[in-house]
């Protein structure tokens, strides 16, 4: 078994189940609490994995150390993507293809509370001044998934 699978195996027993069988138990009561962890846990990340990312050469878009973060975990894990640096100060992220979409179909906010709120604290914690936006979702029905970053 190749690296990502173990990692979304791992990913999907230690996150998506507990989750699944929380929401199955509590409804969407769950997305609030849920989302101060989230947020925890994205800063934390941020601001473990700042160093290590670095700011690349000085003609690097600002936000290349967040899409690098981005890739790094997504990759683990086998969602597969594209990056758009669209303008200095804004770039996008488009995940073609996501072995957790269908299994999310349940609770569609997972992406949109959950992973915003993480991507928004760990953007933010590499690049001060930072935001992430979801804007679609696979497991909504989206025909991709879409991410915005953008630094204020």
């Amino acid at each position: 078994m190749d690296s990502s699978r173990l990692a979304a195996r791992l990913f999907s027993s230690l996150v998506i189940v507990p989750v699944r069988l929380a929401h199955r138990a509590l409804g969407d009561g769950i997305w609030s609490p849920l989302e101060a962890l989230a947020a925890g846990l994205g800063a934390v990340a941020g601001t473990v994995a700042r160093p290590l990312l670095g700011s690349g050469p000085p003609e690097a878009h600002p936000l290349a150390p967040v899409v690098r973060l981005t890739n790094l975990v997504e990759g683990s894990l086998g969602i597969e993507g594209t990056d758009e640096f669209l303008d200095p100060e804004t770039a996008r992220r488009t995940v073609h293809r996501c072995p957790f979409a269908a299994d999310l179909t349940y609770a569609t906010q997972f992406c949109t509370r959950l992973g915003c709120t993480a991507g928004k604290a760990a953007s933010r914690s590499i690049v001060p001044g930072s935001d992430f936006e979801v804007l679609a979702t696979l497991s909504r029905g989206d025909p991709h998934c879409e991410y915005v970053f953008s630094k204020k």
